[in-house]
């Protein structure tokens, strides 16, 4: 081979060397990374990673802005003390690589920490205070706040027990069937956990008895028995006594019972008085006015004796005999006992009403018919039950209009009848009455 080819070939094999070296890229090491939260806040902690993972020959420091540096991994975890504007920066270094490390810089703004938690405000409101027995609550607890402006959760004690059990509702109401007070409580927690907890004291009084007076005859003969017979009921307990008086001497110490009788020696005018009490000391006095009829002469003249000859043809027709008559004094139904109780809570809705309870406590061997009329109102049911029942199929959202009727029915008494009305933007409206065995309208309680 000439000298001149031998060259020749050797500048050709020196330019595909070149040609390959120059061909063959050296991977330069990536200094991005993210910042996770951005912003970061101060006293929390913020995560750096680095965009291509920091392992052998490659190391990755961290500088933070603040004055610390850690050397580390391709992802760091930092605590800023202090808010403000720091620039945090990363740099990549290869070891095998003979060109400078590469540092990339960011500017991070840090937060100043949030302000710490207040506890939220609770407060109550109820009217009326001093509600009769079965009279409806209305109880408010808008007034409540956070100072932070956060959604307050609310639960309710609306018996007094000592436990939170009515759900989250702003505007509850109850009804309470015994005398006495009861402290209601309201507890608001925010999102945090912080809770406050306000009371308000319900004086439930309680309402006297109610009596009424019959007998078995209103317009008695002087000198005949007459029967009286107390019809009395307590809405909110039990009849603890009676006292009669019968002779009108303003005593009550003519009998201790629910019947008492008597016989009136004159004719004219006579007023009897019972005073019923109840087993909270509430009474009540009512009359019953009585007319004595005077009593005919039972004396007859004595019989004469005249001859059939004597005694002339009848002239006219022969007078008629009026025979004595018995009348049997019918006694009115009394009263169920112990006499039926319907208890009702919820919370006032837009356009109506929620019950979140709904109860009826009846004797053994009564029937509890529950109706209702409305929109989205369930179906009429009957049961039989003794106890305290818990109508489920009421405690249900009612528009306002919608109208509940309980009837409490036991043969040959006196029952228990309550309508509910739910209204706009008040508490339900109640009215309680009596049913008279086989009656289905009912009427004012005896």
């Amino acid at each position: 081979m000439s000298p001149i080819r031998a060259a020749r070939r050797i500048a050709v094999f020196t330019l595909l060397g070149a040609a390959l070296l120059a061909s063959v890229a050296v991977a330069e090491p990536q200094t991005d990374f993210v910042v996770s939260p951005d912003p970061p806040t101060a006293g929390e902690p913020v995560t750096f990673t680095a965009e291509d993972p920091c392992v052998e020959p490659v190391t990755c420091t961290w500088n933070f802005g603040d004055g610390t540096v850690e050397e580390s991994g391709e992802s760091v975890a930092h605590v800023y003390a202090e808010s403000g504007v720091v620039t945090a920066s990363l740099t990549v270094d290869d070891v095998t690589d003979t060109d400078e490390p590469v540092t990339t810089s960011k500017p991070l703004v840090v937060l100043p920490p949030p302000p710490p938690n207040r506890a939220p405000e609770a407060a109550i409101a109820a009217s009326p205070t001093s509600p009769a027995t079965g009279e409806v609550v209305q109880f408010d607890s808008a007034a409540s706040s956070d100072p932070d402006g956060d959604q307050l959760r609310r639960e309710w004690d609306l018996d007094g027990d000592g436990a939170f059990e009515t759900g989250d509702e702003v505007q509850p109401f109850r009804s309470y069937s015994a005398d006495g007070p009861v402290t209601v409580s309201l507890q608001v927690t925010d999102p945090d956990g912080k809770s406050d907890v306000a009371t308000v004291a319900i004086n439930v009084v309680n309402r006297p008895p109610t009596a009424s007076i019959t007998a078995s005859t209103t317009t008695p003969l002087s000198g005949a028995p007459v029967d009286f017979q107390a019809v009395a009921q307590d809405a909110d307990g039990s009849i603890a006594s009676y006292a009669w008086d019968l002779d009108g001497d303003g005593d009550y110490d003519d009998g201790t019972g629910p019947s008492a009788s008597t016989t009136f020696a004159l004719p004219g005018r006579a007023v009897i008085r019972l005073r019923v009490t109840d087993d909270d000391g509430a009474s009540v006095t009512v009359e019953h006015e009585v007319i004595v009829q005077v009593r005919p002469a039972t004396g007859t003249p004595e019989p004469q004796v005249v001859p059939a000859s004597a005694v002339p043809a009848p002239v006219s027709a022969p007078v008629p005999v009026t025979l004595p008559v018995t009348v049997r004094a019918v006694l009115p139904p009394r009263l169920m006992t112990p006499f039926p109780v319907v208890r009702f809570a919820g919370a006032l809705r837009p356009g109506g009403a929620r019950l979140t309870l709904f109860t009826v406590t009846a004797p053994k061997g009564a029937r509890i018919v529950a109706s209702c009329r409305g929109k989205g109102c369930p179906r009429a049911r009957s049961i039989r039950a003794a106890g305290v029942m818990r109508l489920a199929a009421l405690q249900r959202v009612y528009r306002a209009g919608s109208r509940i009727e309980v009837r409490v029915t036991r043969r040959k008494r006196i029952g228990k009848y309550v309508r509910i009305t739910i209204r706009k933007g008040k508490p339900p409206a109640r009215r309680d009455a009596c049913l008279w065995p086989g009656a289905r309208r009912p009427r004012a309680c005896p």
